[in-house]
């Protein structure tokens, strides 16, 4: 499949995925089974959950205004969610995604069209239509994760129609969450060419912990020839040259 991770969380991770088009009872809680939460797990320290919730509200309050439309897709899957001030309950991961839709306007203003690498279960689709006016999200992901992840928004009102989600290139930005820091240089490669070369943008967050030297520097050598890159801590932004 391209993905570096052990063999056997890939395999078990498809197998709920798989179970989640079928089963409610799965689908329900399937943000808290260990085989998905090892993948798109709900964990974030205390440390950057206070640093994520203090830049939201001194940089980008406006955020707040929405937060009841990002917490919709907290009551799906059943994700642990944290208590924060002025009684605003997340899901760790949903108050990540809104802090990225600021960072993303703060940095590249109104965006277009997304191709999002690494789609996990609609997240951070779900954040950035929510604030942005889009034109088209492209979801790239194993088929069966693609097929969860249009579920889930299908219960969310910022759910579009079949060809919001085909959008055809140039992209305004290519955003993802950790997955390429999972896959090997043929894959990274491959989505390169396809997608980060035909977006005008990138806001990546790469755990670098668990991403060998070679695939770093292979993947940076390609990031480089088309943006300026900025890096602080595992979130990398990136401009046309």
């Amino acid at each position: 499949m391209g993905w570096t991770i052990p063999r056997h969380w890939a395999v078990n991770y498809s197998k709920i995925v798989d179970k989640c088009l079928w089963d409610a009872t799965t689908f329900e809680n399937f943000r808290t089974h260990p085989h998905s939460a090892s993948i798109v797990g709900n964990g974030m320290s205390d440390t950057e959950q206070t640093m994520l919730y203090n830049e939201i509200t001194t940089k980008y309050p406006y955020l707040l205004d929405q937060v009841s439309i990002i917490q919709l897709i907290d009551a799906i899957g059943g994700p642990p969610t944290i208590q924060l001030p002025n009684n605003v309950t997340l899901c760790k991961r949903s108050l990540r995604y809104m802090w990225a839709a600021g960072l993303i306007a703060e940095h590249f203003g109104d965006i277009a069209k997304v191709v999002e690498i690494g789609c996990g279960y609609g997240g951070l689709c779900h954040s950035l239509s929510t604030y942005f006016d889009l034109d088209g999200y492209k979801l790239v992901d194993l088929k069966n994760v693609v097929a969860l992840t249009r579920r889930v928004l299908s219960h969310l009102p910022t759910n579009r129609n079949d060809d919001f989600y085909e959008p055809e290139p140039p992209y305004s930005i290519c955003v993802s969450e950790s997955a390429l820091s999972e896959l090997d240089i043929p894959l990274i490669q491959q989505y390169y060419d396809e997608y980060i070369s035909k977006s005008d943008a990138i806001y990546l967050r790469i755990n670098f912990n668990n991403s060998t030297a070679h695939i770093k520097k292979h993947l940076f050598s390609l990031l480089n020839q088309r943006f300026d890159i900025t890096i602080s801590g595992e979130t990398v932004l990136g401009q046309l040259k």
